[in-house]
């Protein structure tokens, strides 16, 4: 990915930072706090997942849900680098973002009904909505 595609990529990541944690201004901005403080990203990601999230020989994360955490951290931090990724099973997503284990969840995961009242996860639907629409 070329630097301007990555910055691009970067800003539109923090444009849907409302997703970290819950929607509201609030619950985001303390995130992102939280993130600045501590100078890194913690970023949930899956146990190996190939084109989305697995680290390879070295260590090093690659892959789609990866470039997510790394755009999170250019846009929050201005290095891509400052990132700690947790793997996580399907069963650990969801504590680990509601508990703060986690600041950004990618990772294989849909927006459901029974997941936002079951799990009090807050989605910006809005967003979402305006993204699919090209408002």
């Amino acid at each position: 990915m070329s630097a301007r595609n990555f910055k691009r990529f970067a800003v539109m990541a923090f444009g849907l930072a409302g997703l970290v944690a819950g929607a509201d201004a609030a619950s985001a901005q303390s995130v992102v706090g939280k993130i600045k403080q501590r100078d890194y990203l913690s970023c949930g990601a899956s146990q190996g997942v190939p084109g989305l999230s697995r680290p390879d020989e070295k260590g090093y994360y690659r892959g789609f849900d990866s470039d997510i955490c790394r755009a999170f951290a250019t846009a929050i931090l201005g290095d891509k680098e400052k990132i700690r990724y947790v793997p996580l099973n399907a069963g650990q997503r969801f504590p680990a973002l509601q508990t703060g284990e986690i600041d950004v969840l990618s990772r294989t995961s849909t927006i459901t009904y029974s997941r936002e009242l079951g799990r009090a996860l807050r989605v910006d639907h809005a967003l979402r909505h305006r993204w699919r629409s090209g408002a």
